[in-house]
């Protein structure tokens, strides 16, 4: 009887040693599924990483060279800046869309009175922006506003889409937005007769039908305008342009139909002046 209990106990024990081992291999094998499957996330996470380095650059330079063959002549108008342009090539694809930097102010080359124009920007702040460019020479970043006592992110976010480094400091009438326009001085009813001409026969800017200015001087003749918005007008037109040099590109890049690095290409006369990846 004790013979036939102790050998009840024995394969009791024996079952439970099983069990507790299945459950240790089980837990290893858990233990190196997991790990395996980490390095091989890991693995074709820097597949795609080198992948996107090594393709994406060329993407982005043939999304340059695109732009340079599809404006022969530089964009003047909203509508020949409206909408992306895309290509596929191979595995990759690039979408590009582009903005005149000639439409905004140019920091290293406006005036005091147009800086205390600018959203934020007082006679103080203006003046102590002249004595740094007067120091330090040609800003070469927007960002390098933030040198300047006083200057902060608040101000920077008002400013960011009207000022530019880029151009000879002349401004696009052709494209300028209104509130660049504002900056030069001009009253509402002024800018508007901007727009409205600019506008064409369907009254809406970006469109086919789009109107241009030939010559700065075409300003002085608008329909209504008054001896003081001549005045206005005569007070900036040196400094105003009826064309664009510089172009800033905005691309992005997929691989196979995944989107991959950002890009931003400045392009002045044809000739690339920053490269930056986003």
């Amino acid at each position: 009887m004790k013979n036939l209990q102790g050998l009840f106990l024995s394969r009791q024990h024996n079952r439970a040693s099983a069990l507790v081992l299945s459950v240790w291999i089980l837990f290893f094998f858990t233990i190196l599924g997991v790990g395996i499957h980490s390095i091989v996330v890991s693995q074709i996470r820097l597949t795609k990483a080198l992948q996107e380095r090594a393709l994406c650059p060329y993407l982005a330079k043939a999304a340059y060279f695109y732009f340079q063959k599809d404006s022969a002549s530089a964009p003047s108008t909203l509508f020949k800046l409206k909408g992306e342009k895309e290509l596929e090539l191979g595995r990759g694809k690039f979408i590009y869309t582009v903005s005149d930097e000639n439409s905004k102010i140019n920091i290293n080359y406006a005036p005091k009175e147009w800086l205390v124009n600018l959203p934020g920007i007082d006679e103080e702040l203006a003046q102590k922006i002249l004595q740094l460019r007067a120091s330090m020479g040609i800003f070469v970043l927007e960002e390098e506003l933030f040198l300047v006592e006083g200057f902060n992110e608040e101000i920077f976010d008002k400013i960011s889409g009207l000022v530019t480094v880029y151009g000879d400091g002349k401004v696009n009438i052709n494209s300028s937005p209104r509130e660049v326009m504002k900056v030069f001085g001009f009253d509402e009813n002024l800018i508007s007769s901007i727009i409205d001409f600019r506008s064409g026969f369907d009254g809406q800017e970006a469109t086919e039908d789009d109107e241009v200015f030939q010559t700065v001087e075409q300003l002085l003749i608008l329909p209504g305008v008054s001896e003081s918005q001549i005045t206005q007008i005569n007070k900036v037109k040196e400094q105003l342009r009826i064309n664009s040099e510089v172009s800033l590109l905005h691309i992005d890049t997929e691989i196979l139909s995944n989107p991959a690095m950002k890009y931003e290409i400045v392009v002045e006369k044809g000739k690339v002046k920053r490269w930056r990846e986003m």
